[in-house]
């Protein structure tokens, strides 16, 4: 990627817009896991170079190095401004570094540093710190949107600066609707603020949604003689949404069992795993998918609708509906990654609210699946609505393999939440279901915890050619199960009339080995 040069004009950096007061309801984030940690411990001409073995910055220019414990950046030409960004995603994060100027301005408005959160093509977030010739420092939040710059906030600092000084600066985006966007900055060798020195909710219509890298810029104003910055300490930690402690409550004279809290949403990053080689927030459109449209399966009392897959407020959602097309009575929806996604070996995952509500959801069967070019599956979660025909806990899941699709060969089942020990109905809230499928063994997890392991020295088959091809991943909401039941009309009085499979994410892993 190329190093982004563009000319900040005197409205980008004056069109103030009002800040929106915090909502008293918006949830609390806290530091999940370290993305990135940068002391800048190595020799690079040309660019920053790589991070670490996997995390590179982009851009190669004669005015970026690193050596003796920082990373350059030079701005000879007044009126530009230079970016590096470091190869490594996060949506809702935490970010900052320290930097210094070897010669402060002399002339014009001064020298500018800005630290970037959820940076892409479409836009991002910015925490810029100003300079003046005198010293003084100004602090301002804003957001890039299709190369329009909108200052959300700004303000002075009560640090004045001389050459060579280092200041530390943190910039902290959370949250989608609203985005909250944070920022500090404190001389290096001072007690870190408690507070921000900014804070903004950001609710407009151009905000930014989506996961962006980090990225680091400096600019310097038309007036000004050259100069260069020298950054050190670029760190990135991934936000999640602080578990809610239960209030105590006076214990009850027959013992129940203590609520569970919801599990955790990862950011995406895994320890072992990474980041992932595929993840969709469904926060667009669904270009990683093929929705499929005017189909039918054989065993289902619906027809397939492209008009029954949908993506808003941050979910897809495959929509069940008793409307009569082509002789069926229901229509529902199905997507996959048949040609845009497939792999052999890795983790996928999960998170979703499925429509098997008890006693109006007969038929209801929404799954998450792998198929290969072969004929071996995966069924990572498959659910089924009640009441139903053959025997199953109301509201569980299953995972289940199947050696061949060809005459029914499902080797082994499981059924995850009897299982995990658990007694909780999987349709009541979001849940996660996750497998992974390594050349030694295959795990099955259930809100992030390991219910059920299958080795290879246990169930060689798992491994045997039905397998030794890439899988790709299927979603769909069947109405009409061979195994569980049909819909019984004429009134289908125990099968709900609009059925909605909520999906928040699915991510995968690849297997590294």
């Amino acid at each position: 990627m190329k190093i982004a040069a563009a000319t900040l004009t005197a409205a980008m950096l004056v069109s103030l817009v009002p800040v929106i007061a915090a909502n008293a309801a918006e949830p609390t984030y806290v530091k999940a896991s370290t993305l990135l940690s940068d002391s800048m411990s190595r020799t690079v001409s040309n660019s920053w170079g790589k991070a670490t073995s996997t995390i590179a910055y982009s851009g190669s220019n004669n005015a970026l190095a690193v050596s003796g414990g920082t990373a350059k950046m030079s701005l000879p030409k007044p009126g530009k401004s230079m970016t590096t960004e470091a190869n490594v995603k996060s949506t809702h994060a935490d970010a900052s570094y320290n930097f210094s100027i070897d010669k402060l301005p002399t002339k014009g408005s001064g020298l500018y540093s800005s630290l970037h959160l959820r940076h892409s093509s479409k836009g991002f977030y910015r925490a810029v710190v100003q300079v003046t010739p005198q010293g003084k420092t100004f602090l301002e939040v804003s957001r890039s949107n299709a190369g329009k710059i909108t200052v959300l906030t700004k303000t002075s600092l009560p640090t004045t600066v001389k050459s060579g000084q280092k200041l530390n600066v943190e910039l902290q985006v959370t949250g989608t609707s609203p985005v909250k966007v944070q920022a500090k900055v404190w001389a290096v060798g001072t007690a870190t603020p408690s507070k921000w020195n900014l804070s903004v909710n950001d609710s407009a219509a151009a905000r930014i949604t989506s996961a962006g890298t980090v990225a680091v810029s400096g600019y310097l104003s038309g007036s000004s003689q050259a100069s260069t910055l020298r950054y050190d300490d670029v760190k990135l930690s991934s936000m999640i949404v602080e578990p809610v402690k239960p209030a105590p409550t006076t214990p009850p004279t027959t013992p129940v069992a203590p609520p569970v809290a919801p599990p955790a949403v990862s950011d995406g990053y895994l320890k072992g795993w990474g980041e992932p080689a595929f993840r969709d927030e469904f926060n667009s459109n669904l270009a990683k998918w093929n929705v499929r449209n005017n189909d039918s399966l054989s065993y289902d009392s619906a027809r397939i609708k492209a008009a029954n897959v949908k993506v808003s407020d941050g979910l897809l959602h495959i929509e069940g509906k008793r409307q009569t097309v082509d002789g069926r009575d229901f229509t529902s929806g199905y997507i996959d990654s048949i040609g845009k996604f497939e792999q052999q070996y890795g983790r996928w995952e999960i998170r979703a609210k499925i429509p098997t509500t008890p006693g109006d959801s007969r038929g209801i069967w929404p799954a998450f699946w792998l198929r290969n070019s072969g004929v071996g599956e995966v069924d990572i979660m498959e659910a089924w609505g009640d009441p139903f025909d053959n025997p199953t806990k109301i509201g569980t899941s299953s995972l289940t393999v199947h050696e061949s699709t060809n005459g029914g060969k499902a080797r082994k089942g499981w059924n995850w939440e009897t299982m995990a020990g658990t007694k909780v109905n999987s349709s009541a809230d979001f849940h996660t279901w996750a497998i992974e499928y390594t050349p030694t063994e295959l795990k099955g997890y259930f809100d992030n915890k390991l219910v059920v392991t299958a080795t290879k020295a246990e169930l060689p088959w798992l491994w045997g050619a039905n397998f030794q091809t890439k899988f790709n991943m299927r979603l769909n909401l069947q109405i009409g199960s061979p195994y569980h039941g049909q819909p019984i009309g004429p009134n289908y009085k125990d099968t709900k009339s609009y059925s909605d499979f909520q999906i928040d994410y699915v991510r995968a892993w690849a297997y590294k080995g």
